[in-house]
């Protein structure tokens, strides 16, 4: 299955834990699966990351050597999000959801995968129910799985 992974399962690549997310989920992932990632990931690493260094809770070498590691990645390929569809789709889900990154990570998966696993419950909810409908005009097979259901 190609599936787009969500954001949270690449933090343990740059040293940071992340409550239900077994460390190695990636390359569990990676091993079974058809694996796509949007950019967002690399901007959403890099926020937290400065937030933790900032913190003296991570080294600058942890995130700049996890960011590397997963930018050139051969098994994990890089969804853009400059895609008209993206941007229609995510434009679309943001009248019922108010953060806009979850809304483009969900929209690249939509429209670049047959699925999407994240931890967020309540993303899961949204897509079942309030997107369940658009989200159905644009990909019929979709399938949005928490962690757990994996």
């Amino acid at each position: 299955m190609r599936v787009l992974v969500d954001s949270s399962f690449f933090f343990p690549l740059i040293g940071v834990e992340v409550e239900q997310c077994p460390k190695r989920a990636i390359m569990k992932l990676i091993a079974k699966e058809e694996v796509v990632r949007s950019e967002l990931v690399i901007f959403e690493l890099s926020a937290k990351g400065s937030k933790l260094i900032n913190a003296g809770k991570l080294s600058l070498k942890e995130l700049t050597q996890g960011i590397t590691a997963i930018q050139y990645h051969s098994k994990i390929e890089v969804i853009p999000i400059h895609y008209s569809e993206i941007q229609t789709l995510a434009c679309e889900l943001r009248k019922k959801h108010s953060d806009y990154i979850d809304c483009l990570m969900v929209a690249t998966a939509v429209h670049y995968a047959d699925g999407m696993i994240t931890l967020d419950k309540e993303l899961k909810r949204k897509a079942q129910e309030e997107w369940k409908e658009t989200i159905a005009k644009e990909n019929k097979k979709f399938k949005l799985l928490v962690w757990e259901e994996y």
